[in-house]
């Protein structure tokens, strides 16, 4: 059973989580940067 506290755990990795195409950047930094 997935829990509301699971996903928002997920959801807050994979948005901070830096990424190739983005140059290295989280999500979140590129947006905050942009």
């Amino acid at each position: 059973k997935t829990t509301i506290r699971m996903v928002a755990f997920i959801e807050n990795w994979i948005n901070n989580y830096p990424k190739k195409c983005l140059n290295y950047l989280s999500p979140r930094q590129f947006l905050l940067n942009a």
